[in-house]
C-alpha cells in the first residue's frame, strides 16, 4: 500500500534515489530518528546544510525488504510521522527510513543512509 507518494519526473536511466555527480558538494544530510524502539506518535528528524535554493527534504519510509511504504515532502527539517502510517506499522515488525535533500529539479543531491525503528504502541489499537 503506498501512502502520499511524490516522486519527481526523471529521465535517462539513472537510478532518481542517487545523488548525481553535479550535487553540491557542501549538501549533507544526517538523521537522528526514529531509531529503535520508538513510541507512537514520534516524528523523523534530521539536520541538514548546504541545501539549494528550492530544496525540500524527502522522507521514505521502507520495509524490511526496501520497499517504499509511504513517501512525504518538507522545508521544514523535522516531519509529523503521518496518522495514515500508523495503519502500516504492526508492533512487531522492521521498518526503515531516509531523508534526501532533492534540489529545485527534483534530483536527489544527498541523503541519509537507511535507519530502522520499531514502533511501540503505548495504547490499546
Amino acid at each position: 500500500m503506498f501512502l502520499a507518494v511524490t516522486l519527481p519526473a526523471c529521465g535517462g536511466a539513472a537510478d532518481p534515489g542517487q545523488p548525481r555527480a553535479s550535487s553540491p558538494a557542501n549538501a549533507a544530510i544526517e538523521a537522528f530518528g526514529p531509531r529503535g524502539d520508538t513510541e507512537w506518535p514520534f516524528a523523523f528528524r534530521w539536520k541538514a546544510a548546504g541545501a539549494p535554493p528550492g530544496a525540500v527534504y524527502r522522507v521514505t519510509v521502507l520495509d524490511p525488504v526496501e520497499r517504499p511504504l509511504v513517501e512525504q515532502d518538507t522545508r521544514e527539517t523535522s516531519l509529523q510521522a503521518p496518522h495514515d502510517l500508523e495503519i502500516l506499522l504492526p508492533r512487531t515488525r522492521r521498518f526503515l527510513w531516509r531523508v534526501a535533500i532533492v534540489d529545485g529539479n527534483g534530483e536527489v543531491v544527498a541523503r541519509t543512509p537507511l535507519t530502522d525503528f520499531t514502533v511501540k504502541w503505548t495504547r490499546a489499537p
